[in-house]
């Protein structure tokens, strides 16, 4: 069965196949000013876009029309927010981590993105309107040549080991990474790997796009296997951190992470006085002035007094008021945790110590004087313990090395790690 399609523009494709907060989400996790991000990360997406077009992705997974362009575009996002828990240069310090991590970044959403695309050309068939077949090694994407297209799965699909190098070329610009240093171009090139096969000289950008890929396929894969009948488009959803040690906490996006808090139970009302029975009522007369706010009803002066049988009749006829419905009590209201101050801190060391507090079973505690001690096992989280602990003496942190190999760092840190303590809880 093929499928028939007309090549769009990627306003049109983001417009019916992407969510609409994507790209905030996506500039929020680049933590770089709007200018960049539309410079950097924009284009790539355009380019992807551009190349997979409204294609099917694999014939297991993600085979609806756009299935490509979404996933590329889930794992990208995810490979971004994932960078803030990876130290990618272990003896780098602090300041040049702070100057080069924006770059792995955007290095691995250019690999996630190329890896997408590669997987996408390797499976998928295109015959254009002319009754040609349409090269992912042409000159010019598919999403240029303005014209009807359809669309098979191969019959021998191409491997992406073989065929990768050839179809990147179309799919990066000329020049695009000539202001990159060496090893980080070759980094990048390595990082690129759509058949997601791990290495032994596997590097931490490589290993960054390789979990977001299988986490994302992992995660549509379970997702259609619950879906009955034709599958059809839908706009993607968005897919949390994760980490091997836990869930990664991102103070951006919170909900992702965090418990739901419920909501406290109002008071019941109280129950209202019954209303008198209609002998009581009509012993009352039409004589009874209308109540108003600002005073109870009273008798006018001319109005006779009710006869005391007829109003013991009416007290005995009246049926007796229910008892009061309980009062629920109002659950209390945690108080609000003021944010810690973390002035003169890199941001990657303050990641880092917020992702502990989401990371289960490690030797950390804030303790009575406010300072933070990392156990040695800690100290080991996301990266390698000697690089984390560089880490935290360059930004100067550390107050003290332990015998056992962790370490005592000052009250910043134990205020960062309790107020993330706080909003896991």
């Amino acid at each position: 069965m093929r499928m028939h399609s007309k090549t769009k523009t990627p306003q049109i494709l983001f417009a019916e196949l992407i969510g609409r907060g994507h790209f905030s989400d996506l500039l929020t996790a680049c933590a770089i000013p709007r200018d960049f991000f539309l410079k950097q990360y924009v284009p790539m997406a355009d380019r992807l876009a551009m190349c997979v077009q409204d294609l099917p992705l694999a014939p297991t997974v993600c085979s609806h029309p756009g299935g490509a362009l979404q996933f590329g575009l889930q794992a990208g996002l995810l490979a971004v927010r994932s960078c803030d828990a990876v130290i990618f240069a272990p003896k780098a310090t602090a300041q040049e981590r702070q100057r080069d991590d924006p770059l792995y970044r955007w290095c691995a959403y250019c690999a996630t993105l190329a890896s997408a695309y590669l997987m996408c050309a390797g499976a998928v068939e295109v015959t254009l309107g002319d009754g040609q077949r349409h090269s992912f090694a042409g000159r010019f994407p598919l999403g240029e040549l303005d014209t009807k297209f359809s669309a098979k799965w191969c019959n021998e699909p191409a491997l992406p080991q073989q065929s990768g190098l050839i179809y990147v070329q179309t799919f990066f610009y000329p020049g695009q990474f000539s202001h990159l240093s060496p090893a980080l171009l070759n980094q990048l090139g390595a990082a690129i790997n759509p058949a997601m096969v791990m290495s032994g000289t596997e590097s931490p950008l490589a290993k960054v796009v390789r979990m977001s890929l299988s986490r994302v396929l992992e995660f549509l894969r379970d997702q259609e296997s619950k879906v009955i009948g034709d599958k059809a488009t839908s706009v993607m959803a968005d897919i949390p951190v994760a980490s091997d040690n836990g869930p990664v906490h991102d103070p951006l996006r919170p909900e992702l992470y965090t418990a739901h808090a419920t909501a406290p139970v109002p008071p019941a009302p109280a129950a209202s006085t019954p209303a008198p029975s209609s002998q009581a009522t009509a012993a009352a007369g039409s004589s009874a002035a209308p109540t108003t706010a600002a005073a109870p009803a009273t008798l006018p002066k001319a109005a006779a007094p009710v006869s005391p049988p007829l109003a013991s009749q009416a007290s005995a006829n009246a049926s007796p008021p229910p008892p009061a419905a309980p009062v629920q009590p109002q659950a209390p209201q945690q108080p609000a945790v003021a944010a810690p101050d973390i002035e003169g801190i890199p941001i990657k060391v303050v990641e880092w110590v917020r992702a502990l507090a989401f990371a289960p079973n490690l030797d950390v505690k804030v303790l009575e004087n406010g300072n933070l001690h990392i156990g040695r096992k800690a100290l080991g989280f996301a990266s390698l313990p000697a690089a984390n602990y560089m880490a935290l003496y360059e930004a100067k942190c550390v107050l003290e090395r332990q015998a056992d190999g962790g370490a005592i760092c000052n009250a910043k840190l134990g205020a960062i790690y309790q107020h993330a303590k706080a909003s896991k809880n």
